[in-house]
């Protein structure tokens, strides 16, 4: 049985090889999910400062 989360992701890809737009309940609940995913990022690893480590490695 496919799972709601697999759903979303596949309506997702369809929509950008289409060029069609997400409806916007799939959207809010990949939007919602990637914001999750965010912050638990931030919370193990803490926030990246890019621009440092850009100038960093052209040294």
């Amino acid at each position: 049985m496919r799972t709601e989360t697999k759903l979303d992701m596949e309506a997702l890809l369809e929509s950008v090889l289409s060029g069609h737009p997400l409806d916007p309940e799939t959207a809010a609940k990949v939007r919602e999910e990637a914001e999750k995913i965010t912050e638990e990022i931030r919370r193990r690893c803490g926030t990246v400062d890019v621009v440092e480590l850009i100038r960093e490695a052209r040294e």
